[in-house]
């Protein structure tokens, strides 16, 4: 389990990172995009806020949870409680992914933009997703075997 971890706590990291640079990027006048300018378009739009929230706090906030996670996973021992906290990730994840299709969405559709640091947050939360749906399904298989 404790490699698994290492990826979250990784893509964490990574995500608390870009997540930084986003909120720089949306609270200065400059862009800090590292491809074209157009990262001040999404994150200075109206579509940055998700119930008044800077979608870079609610990223910052899910990042920290991977991180946190990621580290309780990779020291967990008992293999049904690490299934719960995989399960946690697994269920932020979800809902992640789903506001990240969302978001893609507005881009592409209705600001015309591409963002590379929204980019890179999505690529994390997918990959997150499909990565603890691959460790959900080892853990069930043992947990099976040990009933």
């Amino acid at each position: 389990m404790k490699t698994h971890g290492l990826f979250f706590i990784i893509v964490g990291i990574v995500g608390i990172m870009v997540s930084i640079l986003l909120m720089l990027d949306s609270l200065s006048a400059s862009s800090y995009c590292l491809i074209g300018s157009s990262c001040a378009t999404v994150t200075q739009s109206e579509y940055a806020y998700l119930f008044g929230i800077p979608l870079w706090f609610l990223a910052l906030i899910g990042f920290t949870s991977y991180t946190l996670l990621g580290m309780l996973y990779t020291i967990l021992k008992n293999v049904k409680v690490a299934y719960i906290v995989l399960l946690v990730i697994f269920i932020g994840s979800i809902i992640s992914s789903g506001l990240a299709l969302y978001l893609i969405n507005i881009e592409l559709s209705i600001l015309h933009t591409f963002c590379s640091y929204c980019s890179i947050l999505h690529l994390l939360i997918f990959s997150s997703s499909i990565y603890a749906v691959y460790l959900l399904y080892n853990l069930h298989h043992v947990l099976k075997e040990e009933i």
